[in-house]
């Protein structure tokens, strides 16, 4: 991953836009992503039309509407995943697979990786997840104090990736420490070395499983056969490269904020502690509330949509979180109910690049909740050591610092 993201450009604004649908949005940079991540989208976006261009980083459009959010995800013949990220990513030769390739060459990847991660299999997994989260939480829980994204929420996702691709457990705290300096690095060359360092890593993990393949995901690529070919060694690297960076980052992000929304509202732990049987719903609910992925999409041909006039060329971003807080889908959308119940929200997006981990990663947020609530008494925000948050494509925690009563 040696690519890196071009640096903040001035605000440009072209001419097919009119005046009346610009309206600027920073999704990673303003301040209120570092203090209150999970309401910037709102806030930052209160006044603007629903679909409207911010002219920041090099200028993009902004969708607020579920629907529409739904329908570009399914058009990938008018709106490309390609390229990832705004702004767009630069200093690669290729596409980066699977993420930014489109149906139907997607097709040969999700029809390889997809049985792997169907909801059968992953809830055979569900042992595998308690035998990491509890001990994890077991290990901070006498303390009365921890931040939970250094002692739970960011190693757990690492250490069930590493089963999955058949990894010792004793690579997990490299392989974190490495994760985190990717997306949070104090410099760019910080973050850039370890794109590098991983990229490294896994280019030599997946030539050695070629040596030794066996009943991992890694070994799926490597030996499927998908209408359209195998697979290429660079094709398997990026691959696993997404596997890691796709499962660690979201899960964690949600993990950590659902934590901080539970740490600020007692009487929703209570509601937990007084029936646990509500977690999966609970978890459901916080996964909608949170939305913490904004997709971009690239227009492949001029194209009005809904209206607005759009260019070849032109970047699209949809934040989820807006989509889950629409009041046309979701009544009282920025209000948690442990009990909705219709919550058909797009955490997880939609259309052929819906995430195929979606089932895992759920049933890491309600094992989390269960060995938690199991151990650890009612908690809450530490008062000297304030929680540090972060906005971008996927917003989420830095640092959680809570506190609670040890047991004697």
């Amino acid at each position: 991953m040696t690519e890196a993201q071009a640096g903040p450009s001035p605000p440009t604004t072209p001419d097919h836009v009119p005046a009346s649908l610009v309206f600027s949005y920073d999704f990673s940079g303003d301040p209120m992503f570092a203090t209150a991540p999970v309401d910037a989208p709102e806030h930052l976006t209160r006044g603007a039309p629903d679909i409207f261009y911010s002219p920041l980083n090099g200028g993009f459009w902004v969708l607020k509407r579920f629907d529409d959010m739904r329908e570009v995800s399914r058009r990938p013949d008018v709106f490309s995943n390609y390229p990832a990220g705004i702004p767009a990513t630069v200093g690669r030769s290729r596409k980066m697979a699977p993420i930014e390739i489109d149906p139907p060459e997607l097709d040969r990847y999700r029809y390889t990786l997809g049985p792997a991660l169907a909801p059968p299999k992953v809830k055979a997994m569900e042992d595998q997840v308690r035998s990491i989260a509890g001990p994890l939480i077991a290990a901070c829980a006498p303390d009365g104090r921890a931040d939970f994204v250094e002692a739970v929420s960011s190693k757990l996702p690492v250490r069930m990736f590493l089963r999955l691709v058949n990894v010792d457990d004793s690579e997990s705290e490299p392989l974190r420490i490495l994760h985190r300096q990717l997306f949070s690095g104090a410099t760019v060359e910080a973050r850039i070395h370890a794109g590098v360092t991983l990229e490294k890593y896994y280019t030599d993990l997946v030539r050695q499983r070629q040596d030794n393949l066996g009943d991992d995901l890694i070994s799926r690529y490597i030996t499927a056969t998908p209408e359209g070919g195998a697979f290429s060694f660079e094709d398997v690297v990026d691959a696993t490269m997404q596997l890691f960076v796709a499962g660690l980052d979201t899960v964690t992000n949600v993990l950590s904020l659902t934590w901080d929304y539970l740490a600020r509202h007692p009487e929703m732990q209570q509601l937990i502690r007084d029936d646990p049987s509500i977690i999966p719903s609970a978890a459901d609910e916080m996964l909608r509330y949170t939305g913490i992925i904004s997709s971009t999409r690239t227009l492949t041909q001029d194209f009005e949509f809904n209206g607005v006039r759009m260019k070849t060329g032109d970047r699209v971003l949809m934040p989820l979180n807006l989509a889950n807080r629409d009041p046309e889908v979701f009544p009282d959308g920025g209000e948690v109910h442990f009990g909705r119940k219709i919550n058909n929200h797009l955490a997880f997006g939609s259309g052929p690049h819906r995430c195929l981990g979606s089932h895992l990663a759920k049933l890491e947020m309600v094992v989390t909740l269960e060995e938690w609530f199991r151990r650890v008494p009612a908690f809450s925000l530490d008062p000297h050591d304030p929680a540090l948050s972060h906005g971008g494509h996927a917003f989420g925690m830095d640092r959680l610092p809570l506190i609670w009563e040890a047991a004697r």
